[in-house]
């Protein structure tokens, strides 16, 4: 009989390693979106970002689902709190790092704010959902739902009563992912091209 394979949760590290794997899974959650922002440079953007001190993203906010061998997905993960604290200046180590001219600094200034505060906002009372990806070859493992299960803890930890997130309205396979595990679009934001979704939190 075929050993079941085990998974953890742990909280990431100021690594390269771990940046690696962040910026790489934070792509495919993005699917698109910080090439498009960044260019070619997105990818060490999100690595730089990661192993900076009060950023957003950053190490100290992520979370990674592994077994023995390797790191399978991530979930990033943050309070109204931190937002406030570290938003401003994410955005000016973003425009430091990538030393664009000033009508891009501004272009890209709110391009960033669309994406993190997007439509309602980080709330004072939720943990917002920055982030979660799974490798394709760890899918249809429930480790997404691992990764929630985490959120849920730090929310709880936090006093937060509900977690929050961001999905397109076209990528209704997500969508459904997400009802099914307690999240429910909010009614606000249903005929957006970006929705947003909570869980209240028990």
């Amino acid at each position: 009989m075929e050993k079941k394979e085990s998974f953890e949760i742990v909280k990431a590290n100021n690594t390269e390693e771990d940046a690696h794997h962040y910026a790489t899974l934070a792509e495919i959650a993005a699917d698109g979106l910080f090439s498009f922002l960044y260019g070619s440079k997105s990818y060490s953007l999100l690595k730089y970002l990661f192993l900076e001190e009060n950023t957003i993203p950053n190490h100290s906010i992520t979370y990674f689902v592994k077994n023995k061998q390797k790191i399978a997905g991530e979930i990033t993960c943050y309070t109204y709190e931190y937002h406030e604290k570290n938003n401003e200046r994410s955005e000016k180590k973003i425009t430091d790092y990538l030393g664009w001219k000033v009508v891009r600094l501004l272009a890209a200034s709110f391009m960033l704010r669309l994406m993190r505060v997007k439509l309602e906002g980080v709330k004072p009372e939720e943990l917002y959902i920055e982030s979660i990806a799974i490798y394709e070859e760890y899918r249809k493992k429930k480790l997404s739902k691992l990764l929630l299960n985490q959120a849920e803890k730090l929310a709880i930890e936090n006093g937060c009563n509900k977690l929050s997130l961001d999905v397109e309205k076209k990528n209704t396979i997500a969508i459904a992912a997400y009802e099914k595990v307690g999240f429910e679009v909010l009614e606000s934001t249903k005929n957006k091209k970006i929705v947003k979704m909570i869980k209240w939190i028990s």
